[in-house]
Formats: structure tokens, sequence, C-alpha cells
């Protein structure tokens, strides 16, 4: 654990209070208007699952992972709204 997972593991425990602490090649800054693209596209990706477009090798990562549920999809919309 890196010093700074502990302090704010620390600062959690004193709080009771959860805290994620995610990498910080997991964070990513975008714009407004990548934001409303990415939902679109996730909103698109759930309506068109069925049609082979090519695009589920993306989603897939080339086969090495299952795609994300119609649920998973409205739920990861709403997490990055």
């Amino acid at each position: 654990m890196t010093e700074h997972a502990r302090i704010a593991l620390s600062a959690a425990s004193a709080r009771l209070a959860p805290v994620l602490l995610l990498p910080v090649e997991n964070r990513l800054e975008i714009s407004d208007r990548e934001l409303h693209t990415i939902l679109a596209a996730l909103r698109w990706w759930q309506g068109e699952r069925n049609h082979d477009h090519g695009i589920n090798d993306i989603a897939t990562n080339g086969g090495t992972c299952k795609p994300l549920t119609l649920d998973e999809i409205d739920a990861l919309c709403e997490r990055i709204n």
C-alpha cells in the first residue's frame, strides 16, 4: 500500500466514510462534448448489439472479455452522467 493510500485510509477511518481510491491511470478528464459523445455511443451500442457493425471486437477487446449487458450499459451511463 502506498503512503498516499495509507493516509487516505486513515482519513477515511477517522470519518467512518468509505473512500474509493482510483489509480491515476483510471482517471479521465473529458469535456462536456466528449461526455455526451460517449453517452451517445453507449446508448447506440445498447440498441445495436444484435447487428454486426464490426464494433463487437472493440467492446470485447478482441474476444478477451464479455461485452456489457444492457443493464450494465445503463448503469455505466448513469455513473458517468
